[in-house]
């Protein structure tokens, strides 16, 4: 038989568990039952294998190593509510999604941002000036870190949206300049102070041995230097020294 066969491939001698087979064969056990298991020795092996949800009861075969899954789904394709559940794929697949759901919400945001700004100023030039220091540090900030060698994950997409929204409003204290010239210097005095206090507050988590504070930190600390340095852009062209 395959069995006997499989014994005597790891070592055993051909046909060691004959009296076994004729045993069971003379008279068969009832099934063995997960209730039966749970009220053995082996109460603590077998639990985390059964999984209940509702009436709904599944139970776990975890695979070890490097498992060919399309191959495993294909023997498995027949069986009547065998499930492959490939976790890895599953999380990143997951982590795309919501990359993507993350992206898109982040375009929808600036758009709406520069919708907000066309109708407060009613010049495309002026909005367009407003918004262009946020974005260039955020896009500034992406190629340092690959220039440094970081590679990027969900966590720097989250420090951007952070950069955007602080650098969108220092972009937006500019140009209120146009409309209130006399206080130009009061403006990038506190457009100075903003930046101080995002990065005590958000920069300095850089230095966090935490890897996602650490991502956070360090891509809000440099988008809002960025921001600030690059605020100035904003400033009505006739207001420029």
């Amino acid at each position: 038989s395959q069995l006997d066969a499989a014994f005597t491939a790891e070592g055993f001698r051909a046909g060691s568990f004959a009296p076994f087979a004729a045993q069971l064969r003379a008279a068969p056990p009832p099934p063995l039952t997960f209730e039966t298991l749970a009220s053995s020795p082996l109460a603590d092996l077998v639990r985390p294998h059964r999984i209940a949800v509702g009436r709904r009861v599944a139970y776990l075969s975890f695979l070890e190593g490097a498992a060919d899954l399309p191959r495993v789904r294909a023997a498995l394709r027949g069986v009547h509510g065998v499930v492959v559940f490939d976790q890895r794929g599953f999380l990143r697949g997951a982590y795309a999604r919501y990359r993507q759901r993350t992206l898109a919400v982040l375009g929808a945001g600036l758009a709406l941002v520069l919708g907000l700004l066309l109708a407060r100023y009613r010049r495309a030039s002026t909005a367009l000036s407003a918004m262009t220091p946020a974005v260039l540090a955020c896009a500034g900030t992406l190629g340092a870190l690959g220039l440094a060698g970081v590679t990027a994950n969900l966590l720097h997409l989250v420090g951007v949206i952070l950069v955007l929204s602080v650098g969108v409003d220092y972009g937006i204290f500019m140009a209120e300049i146009r409309r209130h010239p006399e206080a130009a210097k009061e403006t990038v005095l506190s457009v100075t102070v903003a930046w101080c206090t995002a990065v005590l507050s958000f920069g300095l988590l850089a230095l966090s041995d935490a890897v996602p504070l650490r991502a956070i930190g360090l891509t809000t600390g440099l988008g809002v230097t960025l921001s600030l340095i690059l605020a100035p852009m904003a400033r009505p062209a006739e207001e420029r020294p």
